[in-house]
Order: structure tokens, then C-alpha cells, then sequence
């Protein structure tokens, strides 16, 4: 990355705009000097917060960066044009800050703004605040603080650059040279380590699980072995001997439950002869019972049955009457229909007989209204004749208000005149006032400078006293001889005491007349106020008032009063006004709506002659068409056709109820009958068994078959599991023995990877092996600048071993010290000698990255003073590397106040410190 274009405006102590043209520079070294404060580290902080949005101060949010010189209308922002990978872009950044309301007074509040563009390509890249850093770090491979460690070698960070530690080493090589997949072998071997441990547990776990199923073996001999492995520590250990155990178990097992199984035959085979004649013997007795129970019942219900038979006889003989009900039904139902027709005629002479009465109380009431009306219209035309001067009136009123207000008006000027007249009174003894003051202070510095001067002068007159000599002539009388030499004065002061006292003369006379033409101008005003008021008041009141204020205030109260008396007539007015107007309307109105009623009163009235003439037409149909029904009413109809319904229904339940018991009855008589038989037949000449006997004996050959059963059973869910628990422990301990075999070979290339293996194989992490072949290559390339920096004195070492043998080492750093032979800590350098070591690693680390070429180029370095710790041939050295390193493409610039490099390096930005703000310039 090397800047070409920054421009800054209302950044740190620049004020106003201030552009710098790196592209004039392009390469070689440059001198970065002004006083101290002036801001020449803001420039690389300018750089910085354009890339990040931060600067180099972490203690000073980006929103502090604003100038406190800047206008309150002037935007702080700063933009950056720069080259990578030979491409051009374009970064923009606006810290948040408070600007002026567009509309109105006071300030608002504005977000951070910020956009990146690829020049080359005319491609907006970002246009949002955190987008834009992300698009840079992507861009150039590093993040803010990476992009400070390799592109500005700061004067606080010269001893943090040398003496950094493996880990933060670690995170600047990881970025710079993609070191990570390395770290990501490191952790998913430990990840593996770790999952191969916990399934090697969880495997063992489970071993001590299927241990724990297995029962106690029934055999005396392997209990005892059962008890002497089950009281050891470690039962996953001794699984093979569990297996071992199992198999003797599991053959006794099978043995007992062969034994089990004859038994069991043999005794379900009792039960089943057992069985077979308790079957015989309980049919027969099952005969017996059924014989009995059917001539009970033949017996019981013969009479019931001839009483059934006789009640269904008598019931099919009343078929007729049931066929003359339906008939009548059939004949009523039909002629329900001329009934609805009956009713309907009902409802109509009702609805004709209620409009009658309708139309006769309209009627009425329309010759009511019709009236009232008329006696209404009358009443209003007399009204609307007594406000027919309504016009005059209010022509009158207006005219009047027109001139009350115009008083009104005059009036209320010539007060505001008063009051801005008594506003420049108070400011003309203000500034009489202040011009007193301000000579005051002026006769003060006066008096206090010539004091000044007088001690000054005398001083000085002791000063040549001093240096006179006897027989040398005065410089100042020409005098040989010295009778009364003057005399120093301890009160005396300096030439910048008296200058001071200058300034501040200069300063109370400049004071003094700004206060004299201020009061003059305020005066001129006062004097014009007083002529015009004057004129306005004769004009107004007809004469010079005294009492203005009074007489200004009694004039308005008198205005104010007429104006309130107007407005309540004005009131009434438009009140009269607005009546006639309502008057107008409603007599209008009125008389639509009599004509209105008179049209109604004449159609109500033939209505009336219609509806009686139809009245009579529908009475008379109505009772031709009820004197020819049976049933003065439907609702008499539909009673007369539901007693009907009812009753053929009971009559045919009454049927078909004694029908189905007497078939019922029947049916039954012929199944007893048939039972009876069957049993009689069923029980022939055999004798009764001992039914008991036959029970209790199958009762005990159940019994000593479900005990048999159960225990089958349980032998059977015993095999079972010792035969899965078997299966288990042998696949179990395969399992175990591979993980094992797993874990050993993982965790030997886990605690390798980590650096974490003893025995002498070392203590560097992988990662860390990787990034200390890069290191090599920049402290090689360090000790090129180092050996001509220091004069061939010191070359910096990469320390193999932790320092105590127990930490981890791997990115640290010795330093050979060639005059004494010895190997050192690069902590125990001198401030200079470490401004030179960390120098030399940075310009290392810049060249390595290059010759890498991985996407990342540092075309530009800043090293911000520690020229002041070297003596004057070691400063040429280090101007000598970094002009040497800089021949090429690179441009390096140096931030410094020594004046001795003013004179070294010739191309220049000079900064300029001021009141309002520094200012910068572009020396080549």
C-alpha cells in the first residue's frame, strides 16, 4: 500500500483544509518536522483513520479527532488516495459530529460517513462506516492495529516492537503469513485427542455396565469365582475373564433349562388327560340342568301363551275400523290447503282495515299542520319586515372600525419607538461606560510602561557603569572621569517585560478607541430616535409630550375601549343579520311545505274512499269461503287430523304388540320343547362322576405347571442376558483395545503439535515451528540494516528454548552482542540501541512480506522519532539504511523535531503551529 493523495480538513490541529501529494514524493525518504504539538503524527493518523476509522491514540475516540480551530459550518472529514497491487482506490471517512441547524439556531447531531471505491475499475466497493474497514483489512491482509505495528515504527513502540512475546507475535504472523491452517491442525488434533479420550471412556463405561448385568451362576464353584472377580477394583480391566465366567455360566444355564423343558412336558400332558374327562362329566351334568330348566318353563307358560294367541285373533279382526280411520285421515288432510287460502283472505281485511285507520290519522294530521304552518308563515314576515336596516348599519360600523384602528395602529408605533429609544439610552451610558473604562486602563498601561522604561533605562545605565574604567571615556557623555556611577536596579525588567508592556499599551489604546467610535455611533442613533419620535408624536397627539408614556397609554386605553363598544354593536349586527338571513331561509321553506300539505291533504283523502270500497269486496268473499268448510279455523283442522293420527297409531301399536308376543311366545315353546328332547337323549343310561375330585386334581397339576413354567422362563431371560452380555463384553473389549490404540497414536501428535511433549523433542508449538522459519527470514533480513546501524556491533538471535525450560518459546528475541561475545535479552538494549534494533526488524519484517509477494505489499513506512536518542554517527547510519532501503519503489518517512535532520533529508513537510490552527507544507 503507498498513499498518493490525503487530504484533511478539521483533523486534529488543522483547521482548515490541508491536502499533502505523496505521488510528488513517490519514493525515497522524507522528513515529517515541526514543533512539537504542531500534529505531524496526525498526518499517519489521518492515513490511519481513513483506512480503519481509528487512530494511534486509543485513549481519543475518532470523533475527538475534530479541530477545536475549525468553524462550526466547516465538515471534518479526511480522504485518502491510494496504490495497491497496482491498483488505485479511493477511501472516504466523516467521524460523527455535531454541525448547524440547517433552519434556526443551535446544532445537530450528523452519524459517521464513509465510502471506498476501486479508481482503477470505477466500482463502489462500500458505502457504509464498518463495511468500509472490513473492504480495507480484506484488501490489504492486515486490521488497524497490525497496520500501525508494520507501518509505523512509533517512538513508544520502539522496546514493544523488539521485546514482544511468542503469543503476540504469533497473531501478526498468523495474519501476515497465513499461518493459520497450522494452528487449525494443532486444534483439531487436540479435538481428536479429546474425542477419542471420552469415547474410550464412555467405552469402558459401558464394559462396567454389561459386567454389572451378569447374575450370580447357580454353580458353587463359579459363584465363588463370580465373588472374587466382582471384588476387584477395576472390572473393565478383567472383562476377558468376565467372558470367560460367562461361557461356564451360560452351559450350566442351557443344562438346567433342558431339564426344565421334560418336566414341563410331561406335566402339560397330565393336565391334558385331566382335562379330557372333566370335560365328559361336566356335559353330562350340563344335560341334566337343561332337561330340567326346559320342563320348567313348558310348565310355567302354557297358560301364558294360550292368552297371547287369543289377543292376536282378536286385533286381526278390527282391520275395517283401521281402514275406515285412514280414510277420514286421508279426506282432512286434503283440504288443508283451502284453509291457508281462508286465512290469508283473514289477513288481508285485518291489513286493510289497519290502513283505513292509518290513512284517517294522517289525514288528520296534515290538516293540523297545514294550519299551524300558515299561522307560522304569517309570524315570520312580520319579523323579517322589522330588520330591513340591516345593511346600513353594518356599512356604518365598518367605517368606524377603519378609523378606530388606524388610531389603534399609530398609536402602538410610537410606543415601540418609545421603548427602542430607552433600549439606545441604556446602550449609549453602557458604552460611555465602557470608554470610561477603557481609559482608565489606558492612562493604567500607559503609567506602567513608562515605569517600566525607566527602570529598564536605568538598569541598562548600570549596566555601562559597570563596564566603565578610569580614564575611559563614557560611551554615552564621553567623559574620562566617573564621579557617581549609576546603579543596577533588582527591580529592573526584561527586554521581554517591556515588550510585553508595549503590547499591552498598544492593546488598551486599541481598546479605547474601538469603545470611543462604538460610543459615537450609539450616540449618532440616540439623537436621530429622539428627532423622529418627536415628529411622530406632534403629528399624532398634536404636541410635545412631556408625559409620552401616560399620554401614549390613555389614547389607547380611550381606542381600545371605543374599539370593544363597536365590536359588541358589530355583534349584535351580525347577529340581526344572520336572523334574516334564517328568516329567509324558513318562510321559503314554509311555504314549500304548505304547498306540500295541501297536495297531501287531497291524496289521503281519495285513499280513504279506495280502501273502503275494497274492504267490502274482501269481507264478502271471506265468509262465502268459510261457510264451506267443516272447521271454522286451520288450527281446528289440524287438531281434529292429530286426534285421528293418534288414534289409528295406538290402535295399530295395540296389533302389532300382540302379534309379536304371541309369536314370541310360540317360538320359544318350540325350543324348549326341542332342549328337552336333546338333553333326555344326551343323558341316556351313564353315570355321574366325582366332578370334585376330577377339579382338584387338575387345580395341582396347573400349579406345578406354571411353576415349572415360570421357572423355564426365567431361565430362558437368564441365558438370554448372559448371552448379550457375552456378545457385549466381546465386542465391547475389541472396541476399547482399538480406541486405546487410537488415543496413544493421536495424543503423541496432539501434545507434539502443541509444543506439550517432554523428553528432550522440544517445547514449540507447530504453528509456531512454521512461523519461526518466517521469523528467520526477517531477523536475517533485519541484521543486513542492524550490522551497518550499529557498525557490524549487534545482530539480533531467535531464541530456541523458554527462558526458565518450562514455558513455551518460539517467537522471542537474543541479541549477539560481538565486543563482549555474549549472547543477551534484547530488554537489556539502551533507548537508542533499541530505536536501531526495532527499526531493523521493521524494515525486516517489510522486506520479507514483499519477497512473499502473498497479496500484501508495504510500499510505505513511517518512523516517528528515537532519532533524538542516537549520537551523530550512528543517526548517519540509520539515514543511510533507510535512504538505501528507500531507492527503490518504497517511500519512508521520518516524524521527527531534531534539527540536525532538517539539514540530512531534503524533501520536507514542514507543519507550522498557530493560534488558529497548523498549517502544512510540501518542501521537495
Amino acid at each position: 500500500m503507498k498513499p498518493l493523495m490525503l487530504t484533511m480538513q478539521a483533523f486534529g490541529p488543522y483547521a482548515g483544509q490541508e491536502t499533502v501529494d505523496f505521488s510528488a514524493i513517490d519514493h525515497g525518504l522524507f522528513l515529517i518536522c515541526g514543533p512539537t504539538g504542531s500534529g505531524k503524527t496526525s498526518i499517519f493518523d489521518a492515513i490511519k483513520f481513513a483506512l480503519y476509522g481509528v487512530t494511534s491514540d486509543e485513549l481519543r475516540p475518532a470523533r475527538e479527532m475534530r479541530s477545536a480551530h475549525a468553524a462550526a459550518d466547516t465538515l471534518t472529514y479526511v480522504e485518502l488516495v491510494f496504490e495497491h497491487a497496482g491498483r488505485e482506490y479511493r477511501v472516504y471517512r466523516a467521524p460523527a459530529q455535531t454541525r448547524p441547524k440547517k433552519r434556526g439556531e443551535g446544532l445537530r447531531e450528523i452519524g459517521a460517513e464513509a465510502s471506498f471505491e476501486d479508481v482503477t475499475g470505477g466500482v463502489s466497493l462500500a458505502s457504509r462506516d464498518s463495511d468500509v474497514t472490513d473492504q480495507v483489512s480484506d484488501l490489504l491482509g492486515i486490521d488497524a492495529e497490525q497496520f500501525s505495528r508494520i507501518v509505523m515504527i512509533s517512538q513508544n513502540d520502539f522496546a514493544a516492537v523488539l521485546n514482544a512475546k511468542t503469543k503476540e507475535r504469533e497473531t501478526l504472523f498468523r495474519k501476515i503469513f497465513g499461518t493459520q491452517p497450522y494452528a487449525h491442525i494443532q486444534e483439531l488434533l487436540d479435538e481428536r485427542r479429546r474425542l477419542l479420550e471420552t469415547d474410550m471412556n464412555t467405552a469402558r463405561t459401558g464394559l462396567e455396565a454389561e459386567i454389572a448385568r451378569i447374575a450370580p451362576p447357580c454353580d458353587d464353584e463359579l459363584l465363588a469365582r463370580y465373588d472374587e472377580l466382582m471384588a476387584m477394583s477395576d472390572h473393565a480391566l478383567h472383562a476377558h475373564e468376565f467372558e470367560g465366567l460367562l461361557r461356564l455360566a451360560l452351559d450350566d444355564e442351557n443344562a438346567r433349562m433342558d431339564t426344565l423343558k421334560g418336566e414341563l412336558s410331561q406335566v402339560r400332558e397330565a393336565v391334558a388327560a385331566v382335562d379330557t374327562s372333566l370335560g365328559a362329566a361336566e356335559a353330562l351334568e350340563k344335560a341334566r340342568t337343561s332337561a330340567r330348566e326346559a320342563r320348567e318353563w313348558l310348565d310355567g307358560n302354557a297358560a301364558r301363551i294360550a292368552d297371547a294367541v287369543a289377543l292376536r285373533d282378536e286385533l286381526v279382526a278390527q282391520a275395517p275400523q283401521r281402514d275406515e280411520l285412514r280414510a277420514r285421515l286421508h279426506t282432512l288432510d286434503a283440504s288443508l290447503g283451502d284453509y291457508d287460502a281462508l286465512e290469508t283472505q283473514r289477513t288481508r281485511l285485518a291489513t286493510i282495515e289497519r290502513n283505513q285507520h292509518t290513512t284517517q290519522a294522517a289525514l288528520e294530521k296534515a290538516r293540523t299542520q297545514l294550519e299551524q304552518s300558515r299561522v307560522k308563515l304569517e309570524a315570520a314576515l312580520a319579523e323579517q319586515a322589522t330588520l330591513a336596516d340591516i345593511e346600513v348599519r353594518a356599512a356604518r360600523h365598518a367605517a368606524m372600525r377603519e378609523r378606530l384602528e388606524a388610531s389603534q395602529r399609530e398609536l402602538t408605533e410610537l410606543e415601540a419607538l418609545r421603548k427602542r429609544q430607552l433600549v439606545l439610552e441604556d446602550e449609549l451610558r453602557v458604552r460611555h461606560g465602557e470608554l470610561s473604562h477603557a481609559e482608565d486602563a489606558l492612562a493604567h498601561a500607559s503609567a506602567e510602561l513608562l515605569e517600566a522604561q525607566r527602570l529598564y533605562n536605568a538598569d541598562r545605565a548600570g549596566m555601562l557603569a559597570d563596564a566603565l574604567e578610569e580614564g575611559t571615556p563614557c560611551p554615552v557623555c564621553g567623559s574620562t572621569e566617573h564621579p557617581q556611577l549609576a546603579q543596577r536596579s533588582a527591580e529592573a525588567p526584561s527586554d521581554a517585560q517591556v515588550e510585553q508592556l508595549s503590547g499591552q499599551l498598544d492593546e488598551a489604546r486599541v481598546r479605547r478607541d474601538e469603545c470611543a467610535v462604538q460610543a459615537a455611533s450609539v450616540s449618532a442613533h440616540v439623537q436621530a430616535g429622539r428627532d423622529t419620535l418627536a415628529a411622530r408624536v406632534k403629528a399624532s397627539l398634536g404636541e410635545t409630550r412631556d408625559d409620552l408614556e401616560y399620554a401614549l397609554r390613555m389614547q389607547l386605553n380611550q381606542v381600545g375601549g371605543a374599539l370593544e363598544e363597536l365590536a359588541a354593536d358589530e355583534r349584535t349586527c351580525a347577529a340581526d343579520a344572520e336572523r334574516q338571513r334564517e328568516l329567509g331561509t324558513r318562510i321559503a321553506s314554509m311555504r314549500d311545505a304548505i304547498d306540500t300539505l295541501a297536495k297531501q291533504e287531497h291524496e289521503l283523502q281519495e285513499r280513504i274512499t279506495q280502501l273502503n270500497l275494497e274492504l267490502a269486496q274482501t269481507q264478502t268473499s271471506f265468509e262465502t269461503r268459510l261457510a264451506a268448510l267443516a272447521h271454522p279455523s286451520k288450527k281446528a283442522a289440524e287438531e281434529a287430523l292429530a286426534a285421528l293420527k293418534k288414534r289409528l297409531m295406538q290402535m295399530e301399536d295395540e296389533f302389532e304388540t300382540a302379534r309379536a308376543a304371541a309369536e314370541k311366545l310360540v317360538r320359544t315353546q318350540s325350543e324348549q320343547e326341542a332342549k328337552l328332547k336333546a338333553a333326555n337323549e344326551a343323558q341316556g343310561e351313564q353315570e355321574s362322576p366325582d366332578l370334585a375330585e376330577l377339579r382338584e386334581k387338575r387345580t395341582e397339576l396347573a400349579r406345578r405347571s406354571d411353576a415349572l413354567a415360570n421357572e423355564l422362563t426365567s431361565m430362558q431371560t437368564l441365558v438370554a442376558r448372559h448371552a448379550d452380555c457375552l456378545a457385549a463384553l466381546e465386542q465391547g473389549e475389541k472396541h476399547v483395545t482399538q480406541l486405546e490404540e487410537s488415543f496413544t497414536s493421536i495424543d503423541l501428535l496432539a501434545r507434539l503439535a502443541a509444543g506439550k511433549l517432554a523428553g528432550g523433542l522440544g517445547k514449540v508449538a507447530f504453528e509456531t515451528f512454521v512461523q519461526g522459519a518466517y521469523f528467520d527470514q526477517v531477523l536475517n533480513a533485519a541484521n543486513e540494516r542492524l550490522h551497518v546501524m550499529s557498525a557490524s556491533r549487534y545482530s539480533l538471535a531467535h531464541r530456541d528454548v523458554g527462558r526458565n525450560r518450562r514455558s513455551i518459546a518460539g517467537l522471542e528475541i537474543d541479541v549477539l552482542d560481538r565486543y563482549t561475545g555474549s549472547m543477551r535479552p534484547s530488554e537489556t538494549l539502551s533507548g537508542g540501541e533499541t530505536f536501531l534494533a526495532s527499526l531493523a526488524l521493521a524494515l525486516g519484517l517489510s522486506d520479507v512480506i514483499m519477497a512473499q509477494a502473498g497479496g500484501m505489499y508495504i510500499d510505505a513506512m513511517f518512523v516517528d522519532e528515537g532519532f533524538g536518542t542516537l549520537d551523530e554517527e550512528t543517526c548517519q547510519l540509520a539515514i543511510e539504511v533507510l535512504d538505501k532501503l528507500s531507492s527503490d519503489d518504497r517511500m519512508i518517512g521520518i516524524i521527527s523535531h531534531v534539527p540536525d535532520l532538517k539539514e540530512r533529508i531534503a524533501r520536507q513537510i514542514q507543519v507550522t503551529k498557530t493560534r488558529s490552527g497548523s498549517t502544512l507544507e510540501l518542501v521537495l
